[in-house]
């Protein structure tokens, strides 16, 4: 990027060519994998954000599961553990299931 007579480019110029130059040497697939939090989010909510930051790296399936259950809320994950779910597919059946019997269980409770 030229400054040519004294000239600056414009701001979104000058941004586009600073994250070309700079950003492979920032991009860290897997510590945005390991920062992912469920927080607040619905487990399906979370488990769409995982995946997304999955798919930039190649990991062992006992490896994102562990990454999975350890960023997922405490009180959920030591539910799953309990199940010794073996994949992140087996957790997401799982919930499923908690879900629709739930659903059910608060149709009988209804007047």
């Amino acid at each position: 990027m030229s400054t040519r007579y004294g000239i600056f480019p414009p701001w979104t110029e000058y941004v586009v060519a600073i994250s070309g130059r700079f950003s492979e040497l920032y991009d860290d697939p897997l510590a945005e994998l390991l920062a992912l939090k469920q927080g607040s989010d619905s487990v399906t909510e979370y488990l769409d954000k995982f995946e997304t930051a999955r798919m930039r790296v190649i990991l062992p399936e006992a490896h994102a599961l562990s990454i999975f259950l350890a960023n997922m809320n405490l009180h959920l994950s030591l539910h799953t553990r309990q199940f010794e779910c073996s994949s992140i597919d087996a957790i997401i059946g799982h919930f499923l299931f908690c879900v629709v019997a739930m659903e059910i269980a608060s149709m009988k409770n209804s007047p």
